[in-house]
Protein backbone atom coordinates (compact mmCIF):
# COMPACT_ATOMS: atom_id res chain seq x y z
CA UNK A 1 0.00 0.00 0.00
CA UNK A 2 1.49 3.21 -0.99
CA UNK A 3 -0.06 5.46 1.72
CA UNK A 4 1.53 6.40 5.23
CA UNK A 5 2.21 3.67 7.66
CA UNK A 6 3.61 5.52 10.36
CA UNK A 7 2.39 8.06 12.14
CA UNK A 8 5.66 10.33 11.48
CA UNK A 9 5.61 9.96 7.94
CA UNK A 10 3.20 12.59 7.41
CA UNK A 11 0.15 13.02 4.32
CA UNK A 12 1.35 10.99 1.14
CA UNK A 13 0.00 13.82 -1.47
CA UNK A 14 1.12 12.53 -5.30
CA UNK A 15 0.95 15.62 -8.26
CA UNK A 16 -0.24 13.61 -10.88
CA UNK A 17 -2.27 13.13 -13.90
CA UNK A 18 -4.97 11.29 -12.03
CA UNK A 19 -6.72 8.89 -13.70
CA UNK A 20 -10.54 9.43 -14.87
CA UNK A 21 -13.64 7.72 -14.41
CA UNK A 22 -17.31 7.99 -15.78
CA UNK A 23 -20.09 9.45 -13.62
CA UNK A 24 -23.20 9.11 -15.89
CA UNK A 25 -22.34 11.06 -19.09
CA UNK A 26 -18.86 13.06 -17.68
CA UNK A 27 -15.42 11.31 -17.04
CA UNK A 28 -14.58 13.05 -13.31
CA UNK A 29 -11.41 12.70 -11.65
CA UNK A 30 -9.15 13.44 -8.53
CA UNK A 31 -8.11 17.31 -8.33
CA UNK A 32 -4.67 18.06 -6.64
CA UNK A 33 -6.55 21.45 -5.69
CA UNK A 34 -8.39 19.60 -3.06
CA UNK A 35 -5.02 19.30 -0.98
CA UNK A 36 -5.18 22.94 -0.32
CA UNK A 37 -8.49 23.29 1.05
CA UNK A 38 -8.07 19.66 3.12
CA UNK A 39 -4.65 19.45 5.25
CA UNK A 40 -5.47 15.80 6.03
CA UNK A 41 -6.25 14.25 2.65
CA UNK A 42 -4.24 12.45 1.43
CA UNK A 43 -4.07 9.63 -2.21
CA UNK A 44 -3.20 6.16 -2.81
CA UNK A 45 -2.10 5.82 -6.17
CA UNK A 46 -3.00 1.73 -6.02
CA UNK A 47 -6.23 1.95 -5.24
CA UNK A 48 -7.57 5.64 -6.93
CA UNK A 49 -8.97 6.71 -3.58
CA UNK A 50 -8.71 9.16 -1.43
CA UNK A 51 -8.05 8.75 2.50
CA UNK A 52 -8.50 10.85 6.24
CA UNK A 53 -4.90 10.27 7.62
CA UNK A 54 -5.70 11.70 10.84
CA UNK A 55 -8.98 9.03 11.27
CA UNK A 56 -6.71 6.58 9.80
CA UNK A 57 -3.62 7.14 12.47
CA UNK A 58 -5.53 8.30 15.35
CA UNK A 59 -9.35 7.47 15.47
CA UNK A 60 -8.25 4.51 17.66
CA UNK A 61 -6.32 6.77 20.04
CA UNK A 62 -9.21 8.90 20.75
CA UNK A 63 -11.31 6.44 22.80
CA UNK A 64 -14.58 7.97 21.97
CA UNK A 65 -17.71 5.60 20.53
CA UNK A 66 -17.83 7.57 17.02
CA UNK A 67 -18.87 6.13 14.11
CA UNK A 68 -16.10 6.19 11.63
CA UNK A 69 -16.15 6.37 7.78
CA UNK A 70 -14.87 3.10 6.12
CA UNK A 71 -14.53 5.49 3.04
CA UNK A 72 -12.23 7.74 4.24
CA UNK A 73 -10.25 5.12 6.94
CA UNK A 74 -10.19 1.25 4.87
CA UNK A 75 -11.49 1.08 1.64
CA UNK A 76 -11.35 4.77 0.10
CA UNK A 77 -12.97 7.20 -1.08
CA UNK A 78 -13.53 7.41 -5.23
CA UNK A 79 -16.83 9.27 -5.09
CA UNK A 80 -15.63 12.47 -7.25
CA UNK A 81 -18.68 13.74 -8.12
CA UNK A 82 -19.49 14.30 -4.62
CA UNK A 83 -16.33 14.96 -3.44
CA UNK A 84 -16.13 18.76 -2.27
CA UNK A 85 -19.59 17.83 -0.28
CA UNK A 86 -18.19 14.77 1.25
CA UNK A 87 -15.22 16.48 2.29
CA UNK A 88 -16.29 18.97 3.80
CA UNK A 89 -19.15 16.50 5.66
CA UNK A 90 -16.24 14.37 6.83
CA UNK A 91 -14.04 17.85 8.24
CA UNK A 92 -17.14 18.95 10.48
CA UNK A 93 -17.89 15.33 11.83
CA UNK A 94 -17.43 14.41 15.33
CA UNK A 95 -14.93 11.67 15.04
CA UNK A 96 -12.66 13.88 12.46
CA UNK A 97 -12.59 16.02 14.78
CA UNK A 98 -11.11 14.43 17.77
CA UNK A 99 -8.97 12.28 15.88
CA UNK A 100 -7.62 15.75 13.77
CA UNK A 101 -7.09 17.26 17.72
CA UNK A 102 -5.01 14.23 18.16
CA UNK A 103 -3.20 14.47 15.72
CA UNK A 104 -2.34 18.00 16.32
CA UNK A 105 -1.57 17.11 20.03
CA UNK A 106 1.27 14.47 18.38
CA UNK A 107 3.08 16.92 16.06
CA UNK A 108 3.32 19.27 19.50
CA UNK A 109 4.71 16.53 21.48
CA UNK A 110 7.12 15.72 18.51
CA UNK A 111 8.16 19.08 18.36
CA UNK A 112 9.18 19.84 22.41
CA UNK A 113 10.60 16.17 22.02
CA UNK A 114 12.95 17.34 19.33
CA UNK A 115 13.58 20.50 21.80
CA UNK A 116 14.39 18.42 24.37
CA UNK A 117 16.63 16.27 22.74
CA UNK A 118 18.37 19.14 20.74
CA UNK A 119 18.78 20.56 24.56
CA UNK A 120 20.09 16.95 26.06
CA UNK A 121 22.73 17.21 22.78
CA UNK A 122 24.12 20.27 23.64
CA UNK A 123 24.65 19.06 27.18
CA UNK A 124 25.82 15.56 26.41
CA UNK A 125 28.49 17.39 23.91
CA UNK A 126 29.39 19.81 26.54
CA UNK A 127 30.67 17.22 28.74
CA UNK A 128 32.41 15.51 25.91
CA UNK A 129 34.51 18.37 25.27
CA UNK A 130 35.06 19.39 28.59
CA UNK A 131 36.24 15.50 29.05
CA UNK A 132 38.12 15.36 26.11
CA UNK A 133 40.27 18.70 27.44
CA UNK A 134 41.06 16.72 30.68
CA UNK A 135 41.99 13.30 29.07
CA UNK A 136 44.31 15.54 26.37
CA UNK A 137 45.95 16.84 28.97
CA UNK A 138 46.39 13.52 30.41
CA UNK A 139 47.63 12.17 27.11
CA UNK A 140 50.25 14.45 26.54
CA UNK A 141 51.95 14.60 30.46
CA UNK A 142 51.96 10.63 29.59
CA UNK A 143 53.65 11.19 26.24
CA UNK A 144 56.20 13.52 27.32
CA UNK A 145 57.26 11.25 30.41
CA UNK A 146 57.64 7.98 27.63
CA UNK A 147 59.65 10.06 25.60
CA UNK A 148 62.06 11.64 28.14
CA UNK A 149 61.98 8.51 30.18
CA UNK A 150 60.49 9.91 32.93
CA UNK A 151 59.04 7.80 36.20
CA UNK A 152 55.51 8.20 37.22
CA UNK A 153 55.17 6.87 40.40
CA UNK A 154 52.82 7.65 43.73
CA UNK A 155 55.13 9.18 46.49
CA UNK A 156 52.22 8.48 48.88
CA UNK A 157 54.59 6.94 51.76
CA UNK A 158 57.50 9.11 51.18
CA UNK A 159 55.11 11.82 51.85
CA UNK A 160 54.22 10.56 55.23
CA UNK A 161 57.82 9.75 56.32
CA UNK A 162 58.71 13.02 55.48
CA UNK A 163 55.64 14.73 57.52
CA UNK A 164 57.17 12.59 60.45
CA UNK A 165 59.93 13.03 60.33
CA UNK A 166 59.28 16.95 60.72
CA UNK A 167 56.50 16.61 62.76
CA UNK A 168 55.82 13.12 65.02
CA UNK A 169 53.42 14.32 67.06
CA UNK A 170 50.45 15.45 63.86
CA UNK A 171 48.58 13.31 62.37
CA UNK A 172 50.38 13.36 58.70
CA UNK A 173 47.70 14.38 56.08
CA UNK A 174 47.48 11.42 53.38
CA UNK A 175 47.27 11.68 49.57
CA UNK A 176 44.69 9.73 47.43
CA UNK A 177 45.69 6.55 46.10
CA UNK A 178 45.62 6.50 42.31
CA UNK A 179 42.81 3.69 42.01
CA UNK A 180 41.04 6.11 44.25
CA UNK A 181 41.30 9.28 42.21
CA UNK A 182 38.53 11.16 41.12
CA UNK A 183 38.45 15.13 40.34
CA UNK A 184 37.54 15.77 44.02
CA UNK A 185 40.17 13.49 45.50
CA UNK A 186 42.80 15.51 43.48
CA UNK A 187 42.15 18.45 45.13
CA UNK A 188 42.06 17.02 48.32
CA UNK A 189 45.78 15.91 47.84
CA UNK A 190 46.41 18.91 46.62
CA UNK A 191 44.92 20.61 49.78
CA UNK A 192 47.11 17.76 51.51
CA UNK A 193 50.31 19.63 50.17
CA UNK A 194 49.16 22.90 50.76
CA UNK A 195 48.37 22.03 54.08
CA UNK A 196 52.00 20.57 55.11
CA UNK A 197 53.97 22.94 53.24
CA UNK A 198 52.27 26.03 55.54
CA UNK A 199 52.67 23.83 58.50
CA UNK A 200 56.55 24.38 57.85
CA UNK A 201 57.35 27.31 56.21
CA UNK A 202 59.59 27.99 58.55
CA UNK A 203 61.61 24.84 59.18
CA UNK A 204 62.33 25.15 55.21
CA UNK A 205 63.11 29.04 55.69
CA UNK A 206 65.89 27.93 57.86
CA UNK A 207 67.35 25.30 55.33
CA UNK A 208 67.39 28.11 52.77
CA UNK A 209 68.99 30.90 54.79
CA UNK A 210 71.52 28.48 56.34
CA UNK A 211 73.20 27.88 52.88
CA UNK A 212 74.94 24.64 50.96
CA UNK A 213 78.44 24.30 52.69
CA UNK A 214 80.13 21.60 51.30
CA UNK A 215 82.58 19.71 53.20
CA UNK A 216 86.33 20.03 51.91
CA UNK A 217 87.25 16.54 50.28
CA UNK A 218 90.70 14.86 50.95
CA UNK A 219 92.98 14.06 47.49
CA UNK A 220 92.73 10.69 47.33
CA UNK A 221 95.79 8.81 48.36
CA UNK A 222 97.34 5.98 46.05
CA UNK A 223 96.79 2.78 47.05
CA UNK A 224 99.97 0.68 48.16
CA UNK A 225 98.79 -2.05 45.93
CA UNK A 226 99.58 0.09 42.61
CA UNK A 227 103.18 0.43 43.92
CA UNK A 228 104.34 -2.05 41.57
CA UNK A 229 102.20 -0.61 38.60
CA UNK A 230 102.66 1.83 35.54
CA UNK A 231 100.16 4.16 36.34
CA UNK A 232 98.57 6.27 33.27
CA UNK A 233 95.36 7.82 34.33
CA UNK A 234 94.86 10.01 37.16
CA UNK A 235 93.43 8.86 40.69
CA UNK A 236 93.20 11.82 42.36
CA UNK A 237 90.08 14.37 42.09
CA UNK A 238 92.07 17.38 41.98
CA UNK A 239 94.09 18.98 39.24
CA UNK A 240 96.45 21.22 39.95
CA UNK A 241 96.44 23.49 36.58
CA UNK A 242 95.30 23.34 33.53
CA UNK A 243 97.78 21.53 31.63
CA UNK A 244 97.18 18.61 33.66
CA UNK A 245 93.33 18.44 32.88
CA UNK A 246 94.39 18.58 29.07
CA UNK A 247 96.92 16.00 29.61
CA UNK A 248 95.26 13.83 32.00
CA UNK A 249 91.71 14.39 30.68
CA UNK A 250 91.10 15.85 27.52
CA UNK A 251 94.19 14.10 25.63
CA UNK A 252 93.12 10.30 27.13
CA UNK A 253 89.66 11.43 25.73
CA UNK A 254 90.47 12.35 22.12
CA UNK A 255 92.64 8.96 21.83
CA UNK A 256 90.01 6.83 22.99
CA UNK A 257 87.86 8.43 20.46
CA UNK A 258 89.61 8.31 17.75
CA UNK A 259 90.62 4.92 18.20
CA UNK A 260 87.31 3.56 18.78
CA UNK A 261 86.58 5.15 15.02
CA UNK A 262 89.19 4.00 13.66
CA UNK A 263 88.09 0.07 14.69
CA UNK A 264 84.52 0.99 13.58
CA UNK A 265 85.18 2.52 10.32
CA UNK A 266 87.72 0.68 8.83
CA UNK A 267 87.79 0.41 4.77
CA UNK A 268 85.24 -2.75 4.17
CA UNK A 269 82.75 -0.15 6.36
CA UNK A 270 83.50 2.91 4.26
CA UNK A 271 83.29 0.82 1.25
CA UNK A 272 79.29 -0.01 3.05
CA UNK A 273 78.80 3.42 4.07
CA UNK A 274 79.83 4.48 0.33
CA UNK A 275 77.74 2.58 -1.32
CA UNK A 276 74.99 3.50 0.89
CA UNK A 277 75.33 6.95 -0.07
CA UNK A 278 75.70 6.43 -4.19
CA UNK A 279 72.08 4.58 -3.79
CA UNK A 280 70.33 7.85 -2.67
CA UNK A 281 68.97 9.47 -5.28
CA UNK A 282 69.26 12.98 -3.81
CA UNK A 283 73.42 12.65 -3.64
CA UNK A 284 75.61 13.82 -5.89
CA UNK A 285 77.45 10.22 -5.95
CA UNK A 286 73.66 8.40 -7.14
CA UNK A 287 74.44 5.14 -8.93
CA UNK A 288 77.98 5.66 -9.43
CA UNK A 289 79.65 2.59 -10.41
CA UNK A 290 83.13 3.34 -8.58
CA UNK A 291 81.15 3.64 -5.13
CA UNK A 292 78.54 1.24 -5.57
CA UNK A 293 81.40 -2.12 -7.23
CA UNK A 294 83.32 -2.13 -3.50
CA UNK A 295 80.19 -2.72 -1.70
CA UNK A 296 78.49 -4.72 -4.13
CA UNK A 297 81.98 -6.75 -4.16
CA UNK A 298 81.70 -7.33 -0.11
CA UNK A 299 77.99 -8.32 -0.11
CA UNK A 300 79.74 -11.27 -3.38
CA UNK A 301 77.49 -9.54 -6.25
CA UNK A 302 78.28 -9.99 -9.40
CA UNK A 303 80.10 -7.08 -11.01
CA UNK A 304 79.28 -7.45 -14.82
CA UNK A 305 75.55 -8.31 -13.61
CA UNK A 306 75.35 -5.23 -11.92
CA UNK A 307 77.05 -3.29 -14.57
CA UNK A 308 74.06 -4.02 -16.85
CA UNK A 309 71.19 -3.75 -14.30
CA UNK A 310 72.73 0.26 -13.72
CA UNK A 311 72.55 0.83 -17.03
CA UNK A 312 68.93 -0.19 -17.10
CA UNK A 313 67.58 1.39 -14.20
CA UNK A 314 69.90 4.76 -15.18
CA UNK A 315 67.10 4.53 -18.38
CA UNK A 316 64.24 3.60 -16.30
CA UNK A 317 65.11 6.38 -13.90
CA UNK A 318 65.18 8.89 -17.21
CA UNK A 319 61.42 7.53 -18.89
CA UNK A 320 60.05 8.59 -15.05
CA UNK A 321 61.71 11.90 -15.44
CA UNK A 322 60.29 12.72 -18.61
CA UNK A 323 56.80 11.22 -17.24
CA UNK A 324 56.97 13.72 -14.18
CA UNK A 325 57.80 11.17 -11.71
CA UNK A 326 60.57 12.40 -9.16
CA UNK A 327 62.63 9.70 -6.89
CA UNK A 328 63.24 11.54 -3.96
CA UNK A 329 64.72 9.24 -1.35
CA UNK A 330 65.43 5.28 -1.02
CA UNK A 331 62.45 4.23 0.10
CA UNK A 332 60.78 5.52 -3.31
CA UNK A 333 63.39 3.94 -5.17
CA UNK A 334 62.71 0.85 -4.11
CA UNK A 335 58.95 1.15 -4.74
CA UNK A 336 59.84 1.71 -8.08
CA UNK A 337 62.00 -1.44 -8.32
CA UNK A 338 59.81 -3.40 -6.99
CA UNK A 339 57.74 -4.65 -9.92
CA UNK A 340 61.17 -5.10 -11.77
CA UNK A 341 62.81 -7.11 -9.03
CA UNK A 342 63.35 -10.10 -10.73
CA UNK A 343 64.82 -8.30 -13.70
CA UNK A 344 67.07 -6.15 -11.34
CA UNK A 345 68.11 -8.70 -8.64
CA UNK A 346 71.70 -7.50 -7.35
CA UNK A 347 70.12 -3.47 -7.47
CA UNK A 348 67.15 -4.70 -5.46
CA UNK A 349 69.62 -6.76 -2.97
CA UNK A 350 71.83 -3.46 -2.54
CA UNK A 351 68.95 -0.93 -2.00
CA UNK A 352 67.54 -3.10 0.61
CA UNK A 353 70.76 -3.52 2.10
CA UNK A 354 70.83 -0.34 2.02
CA UNK A 355 67.73 0.54 3.56
CA UNK A 356 68.19 -2.15 6.10
CA UNK A 357 71.49 -1.56 7.19
CA UNK A 358 71.05 1.19 9.68
CA UNK A 359 68.05 -0.46 11.26
CA UNK A 360 69.92 -3.17 12.69
CA UNK A 361 73.29 -1.43 13.38
CA UNK A 362 71.85 1.52 15.11
CA UNK A 363 68.54 1.19 16.30
CA UNK A 364 69.29 -2.20 18.28
CA UNK A 365 72.10 0.02 20.09
CA UNK A 366 70.01 2.42 20.88
CA UNK A 367 67.13 0.32 21.80
CA UNK A 368 69.49 -1.15 24.83
CA UNK A 369 71.05 2.19 25.83
CA UNK A 370 67.20 3.51 26.23
CA UNK A 371 66.64 0.08 27.85
CA UNK A 372 69.44 0.80 30.30
CA UNK A 373 67.45 4.15 31.11
CA UNK A 374 63.90 2.75 31.42
CA UNK A 375 64.72 -0.48 33.35
CA UNK A 376 65.36 0.49 36.44
CA UNK A 377 64.43 0.15 40.37
CA UNK A 378 61.34 2.24 39.86
CA UNK A 379 60.09 -0.28 37.15
CA UNK A 380 60.39 -3.62 38.72
CA UNK A 381 57.18 -4.20 38.43
CA UNK A 382 56.84 -3.61 35.44
CA UNK A 383 55.95 -6.29 32.61
CA UNK A 384 57.70 -7.35 29.84
CA UNK A 385 54.37 -5.46 27.60
CA UNK A 386 54.95 -2.37 29.12
CA UNK A 387 58.50 -2.01 29.08
CA UNK A 388 58.48 -2.93 25.60
CA UNK A 389 55.65 -0.22 24.91
CA UNK A 390 57.68 2.52 27.08
CA UNK A 391 60.66 1.51 24.87
CA UNK A 392 59.05 2.11 21.57
CA UNK A 393 57.71 5.58 22.39
CA UNK A 394 61.11 6.86 24.27
CA UNK A 395 63.24 5.33 21.23
CA UNK A 396 61.36 6.64 18.21
CA UNK A 397 60.39 10.16 20.25
CA UNK A 398 59.69 11.89 16.78
CA UNK A 399 56.87 9.59 15.73
CA UNK A 400 55.66 9.24 19.36
CA UNK A 401 55.21 13.22 19.12
CA UNK A 402 53.45 13.21 15.75
CA UNK A 403 50.82 11.21 17.27
CA UNK A 404 47.07 12.37 17.10
CA UNK A 405 46.01 12.85 20.75
CA UNK A 406 42.37 12.91 19.68
CA UNK A 407 42.60 9.51 17.90
CA UNK A 408 44.19 8.09 21.08
CA UNK A 409 41.44 9.07 23.05
CA UNK A 410 38.55 7.74 20.74
CA UNK A 411 40.63 4.67 20.95
CA UNK A 412 40.42 4.62 24.98
CA UNK A 413 36.80 5.61 24.71
CA UNK A 414 36.13 2.31 22.93
CA UNK A 415 38.48 -0.38 24.58
CA UNK A 416 37.54 0.76 27.90
CA UNK A 417 34.22 1.52 27.51
CA UNK A 418 34.63 4.17 31.03
CA UNK A 419 31.33 5.04 31.90
CA UNK A 420 32.60 7.43 34.43
CA UNK A 421 34.05 9.52 32.21
CA UNK A 422 32.30 10.06 28.82
CA UNK A 423 34.63 10.91 25.56
CA UNK A 424 32.13 10.28 22.69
Amino acid sequence: MDLSQKLDEGTRRPIRKYPAQMFGNQQRSFQSRWFDQFDWLEYSVDKDAAFCFSCRHFAAAVGHAFCLEPAFTISGFQNWRKAQQSFKAHDISAAHKFSMEAWCEFKQRMQDGLKILNIIDKGHSKVVEENRHYMKAVVESLLYTACQGLVQRVVHDLFKKKQKELEPSEQPAELKKLSETRWACQHSALWAIKKITLRHSGHFAGYSASGSTQPQRRDARQSQRLNNFIIEAPIHRGHSSDDDLRTDCFYQVVYRLVSELKRCFSKDADDVLTGVSALRPQHKSFLDKKCILPMAQFYGLTEETLNTEMHQVRRLLERKTNQGHSIKNTSELLLLMEPYKDAFMEMHKLILISLTLPVTSVSCERSFSCLRRLKTYLRSNCGDARNSDLALLAINTRRAKALDVQRIIDAFAVNHNNRRIVLV
